[in-house]
């Protein structure tokens, strides 16, 4: 189930604040923040962990 922004509770959340549990969508983040690039975007993430877990699997087939 997708994330719901934080702020208006009915856009699915496309940011995240590092290190924190709030999420917001594209709309909210602008005006809150000004500046997207102090969020991380959550298919970033996303991409980051299929990458970690591919990485285990690649290797083991590499090694048969």
């Amino acid at each position: 189930m997708p994330k719901k922004c934080t702020i208006c509770e009915e856009a699915p959340a496309e940011f995240y604040l590092k290190g924190s549990s709030e999420f917001y969508c594209k709309e909210c983040a602008s005006s809150q923040f000004g500046d997207l690039g102090l969020l991380v975007a959550i298919e970033e993430k996303a991409a980051e962990i299929r990458r970690q877990i591919d990485e285990p699997i690649n290797e083991e087939k590499e090694e048969d």
